[in-house]
């Protein structure tokens, strides 16, 4: 039998709402769950609330191992997370790249970037939210260029980023 009390943590928000509970925090929220796309639909997320609020938005994509019967689903080996605050201006010192989507060419059928070492590819492709490491090491390295992410399905998202200096 299902209960109320076992069930009120298995839904995919819960965490967002406990930590807006317990920080008091009034701002809103919103939990994107797009399976293997779900960074990218995060992101996209993410990028259309900074544009249309004009304030900062903070993503958060997190992954952990998934109680039965989703594991059978989509078994996630280990826990993954990645933050990212987003801002519509550069703050000098302080913001390292800006990102841009790719205007008309925002989704494209170009293969989607992996990694060069093994094991962090084989992280980026057992964890939905890893699929965000070809950006992050594209950001870590002060690289420009385009960045094919993962996404629901074909196509596939790109994302554009520069160093900022």
């Amino acid at each position: 039998m299902i209960s109320p009390t076992q069930f009120h943590n298995s839904v995919h928000n819960a965490i967002s709402g406990y930590w807006g509970i317990a920080a008091a925090a009034r701002t809103p929220s919103s939990v994107v769950s797009a399976y293997d796309g779900s960074f990218s639909a995060g992101l996209l997320e993410a990028m259309t609330l900074l544009v249309s609020k004009q304030r900062p938005v903070l993503l958060i994509a997190c992954d952990s191992d998934y109680p039965q019967p989703l594991y059978d689903a989509r078994p996630v080996p280990d826990t993954f997370a990645v933050a990212l605050l987003l801002t519509a201006t550069p703050h000098p010192g302080k913001t390292i790249a800006q990102l841009d989507f790719c205007g008309d060419s925002l989704f494209t059928d170009s293969p989607v970037h992996t990694m060069d070492d093994d094991t962090l590819e084989a992280l980026r492709r057992s964890i939905p939210a890893a699929r965000c490491l070809p950006l992050l090491q594209a950001i870590a390295r002060g690289e420009a260029g385009r960045i094919v992410l993962d996404y629901v399905n074909l196509p596939h998202l790109a994302v554009d980023v520069a160093p900022c200096r």
